[in-house]
């Protein structure tokens, strides 16, 4: 009875060290941070919370992405959401989703190519924050 007591502590505190370390502790920490200005890179995708409404956000996102020269592909908007295609000059797909969270709070989406980029993603991020 020792040992299966002693195997059950060891796979505790072992289950403990994965939930602490890595991506878990950072979804963890980073939904327990919330609040606008949170950003999070979660499968190829950074997200945020802007401190803007979504029609601000959404010209934002287009002037940012003329100054880096994103080419705009389509862009879609009602009231709750909107997204944006552009391309990159060197081919690739840049898609920002934004969803209107409340009147002066949108969360933003930004992937760049299939798998993500994040500094690509970051630099656009820092872009659409300087015009808000």
């Amino acid at each position: 009875m020792k040992v299966f007591t002693r195997c059950m502590c060891m796979a505790a505190i072992a289950a403990i060290m994965l939930i602490c370390t890595g991506c878990a502790a950072l979804l963890l920490g980073g939904a327990a941070a919330g609040g606008a200005g949170a950003v999070a890179y979660v499968r190829g995708e950074l997200q945020a919370t802007l401190d803007a409404s979504l029609s601000e956000a959404c010209k934002a996102v287009d002037s940012a992405a003329a100054a880096l020269s994103l080419r705009s592909e389509t862009a879609t908007e009602d009231g709750l959401q909107s997204k944006r295609l552009f391309r990159m000059a060197s081919g690739k797909r840049v898609t920002v989703q934004l969803n209107r969270v409340t009147d002066h709070t949108t969360a933003i989406g930004i992937r760049v190519g299939t798998f993500g980029d994040q500094a690509a993603s970051q630099q656009l991020l820092t872009e659409i924050q300087k015009r808000l």
